[in-house]
């Protein structure tokens, strides 16, 4: 699923205008769903990876992701 499709799956609730919603939520699916390694991989960041279920990130894939 391409990552705007996911975003918008994951924020189906929220009304358009509503910016706190978009970001609490956003911010709540990576936290639950996205796992935390210190420098699990290069510096290499690509969010097709999270759109496709992979759950595992560091802090330069969380900031990516919620950005």
């Amino acid at each position: 699923m391409p990552v705007r499709q996911k975003a918008a799956s994951i924020t189906a609730h929220c009304r358009g205008d509503d910016k706190l919603c978009l970001v609490e939520t956003i911010f709540a699916w990576v936290k639950a769903n996205v796992h935390y390694r210190e420098e699990f991989q290069e510096q290499f960041v690509s969010p097709v990876f999270y759109a496709e279920g992979y759950d595992v990130a560091d802090c330069d894939d969380y900031s990516m992701l919620i950005g």
